[in-house]
């Protein structure tokens, strides 16, 4: 995630943060200068959360129109494809 503004702390780097509201997902600061800094951020809960831009002795800032993130959640595969009670059931979301 890229950030731009003013007044982060390129001194150092791990006082700049970004806070998800209600997700415990953190995001680490991996470059930072006065103007902006960038984080990765990691796993989380789906769902659109509010973005709390944080800088350590100067608190929160000011944005203005809030900005939400959105974590979506997507299935990339799954076994087995075939199951049941009476078992050799196609599953139609799969029916190779």
């Amino acid at each position: 995630m890229n950030v731009t503004g003013s007044g982060f702390d390129d001194a150092i780097i791990a006082n700049n943060a970004i806070r998800l509201v209600s997700n415990s997902a953190q995001c680490e600061v991996c470059k930072a200068t006065s103007a902006w800094f960038t984080c990765t951020l990691g796993d989380g809960e789906s769902g659109t959360y509010t973005t709390v831009v944080l800088i350590r002795g100067k608190g929160a800032a000011q944005i203005s129109p809030a900005i939400d993130f959105t974590y979506a959640a997507y299935v990339e595969s799954y076994t087995p494809t075939t199951s049941g009670l009476g078992g050799n059931q196609i599953d139609a979301n799969n029916p190779d």
